[in-house]
């Protein structure tokens, strides 16, 4: 892997050599005073031309910079204008290279804190203070901005319980992962803000929240994640809640505005309801669901141990009794994957006898269970 004094010093010979190329200045965290160096660092450089078009004639031109192992163009809009390559190269280093005319790239170059000049042939950039990061530093929040993260953060885990509720998986995980996590995510950028005096970046999508989230809350914030298993989802879900009303009143309180403790609660109840609902469903997680189902479909089409209640009813019926109630001692609730670990959990037990309960008089399924029993009259 090249050094980075390698990469500098072929960037400015690349420029030196080039007319057409006036100045060069970087952006980005390798103009970050704070930032701790690293080799996966990206070197965001301008090159401020005097017109973009040559560049953009043969674009192999930019394989000076080395042998890429993936290169992006994102900014297509106005290439008269400026032009953008973000290049990986095989040695690990990447260059995200920016053209820009004159007139462009002045206007950029004293808008963004974070900017070093690198080279100025004709001495037209204008002074500017010291780089730093301030441009990036958490902004305060209108209380307006306040109201409405809360408000969205709490209406739409109730998107989220749906989706888990229905068995739509994607659905449910871009719910709380885009939306409900965004909204979480600018709280704790304010959090951090009123214990910093807003003098501070979280980073980009709050890459900095080890560094200054007190360990407690960091330590939280990390179990808001979930793979795709439903339990361990309603899990992070509540962690995330929790979180929420640990850093929610304080920036609110910081701020004189006023945390709506009652959606708060109303969340939290509809939330534990359709949880208890999923559960209740059948015993186990929605992939012991779908195995269940699953389970006895195969049984209906292949087994010859399906009883017909008719038959049984019809029988006992000619031996001479009537008002025969015929139904399942243990229902369809054998087939459920992993019975005998369930059945110790004392709330999944009871979600299995529900079903039993449920399903002792329904014809349909009825001649499942594996033992019927009937009540007659002698007539």
């Amino acid at each position: 892997m090249r050094t980075e004094k390698e990469i500098f010093d072929l960037i400015l010979s690349v420029a030196n050599n080039d007319e057409r190329i006036r100045a060069v200045y970087m952006n980005g965290s390798r103009a970050n005073p704070n930032f701790s160096k690293d080799i996966y660092q990206d070197y965001d450089i301008v090159f401020m031309v005097t017109e973009t078009k040559l560049f953009l004639n043969d674009k192999n031109w930019i394989t000076v910079f080395g042998e890429p192992a993936i290169i992006q163009e994102p900014n297509r809009e106005d290439p008269e204008t400026y032009y953008t390559w973000l290049m990986l190269f095989k040695d690990g280093n990447r260059i995200d290279l920016h053209i820009r005319t004159k007139e462009f790239a002045l206007s950029k170059y004293i808008k963004d804190s974070l900017t070093v000049t690198l080279l100025d042939k004709d001495h037209c950039l204008p002074e500017i203070p010291p780089t730093n990061d301030s441009d990036y530093y958490v902004k305060r929040p209108e209380e307006s901005q306040y109201k409405s993260r809360c408000n969205d953060f709490w209406w739409c885990l109730q998107n989220v319980a749906k989706g888990i509720a229905r068995d739509q998986l994607p659905y449910a995980m871009w719910m709380y992962n885009a939306v409900v996590r965004e909204n979480m995510t600018k709280v704790i950028d304010w959090y951090i803000g009123i214990n910093t005096d807003f003098s501070v970046s979280v980073g980009m999508s709050g890459k900095y929240y080890k560094k200054y989230l007190p360990e407690n809350l960091y330590s939280l914030y990390t179990k808001t994640y979930s793979d795709s298993d439903y339990n361990n989802l309603w899990t992070a879900i509540f962690n995330a809640c929790e979180l929420f009303r640990i850093i929610a009143p304080p920036v609110g309180k910081h701020f004189g505005f006023a945390y709506n403790q009652e959606e708060d609660t109303n969340m939290m109840e509809y939330l534990n309801r359709v949880k208890a609902s999923c559960q209740n469903e059948v015993p186990g997680s929605k992939q012991n669901t779908v195995e269940f189902w699953q389970a006895i479909d195969k049984l209906v089409a292949e087994s010859e141990m399906v009883i017909d209640r008719r038959e049984l009813k019809e029988e006992i019926e000619n031996a001479g009794f009537t008002n025969t109630d015929v139904r399942g001692v243990i229902g369809p609730c054998w087939l459920v994957p992993n019975l005998d670990e369930l059945w110790k959990d004392e709330k999944r037990r009871e979600s299995i006898m529900k079903i039993v309960r449920m399903c002792e008089k329904e014809e349909a399924i009825m001649g499942l269970s594996t033992h019927l029993i009937t009540v007659s009259e002698k007539r």
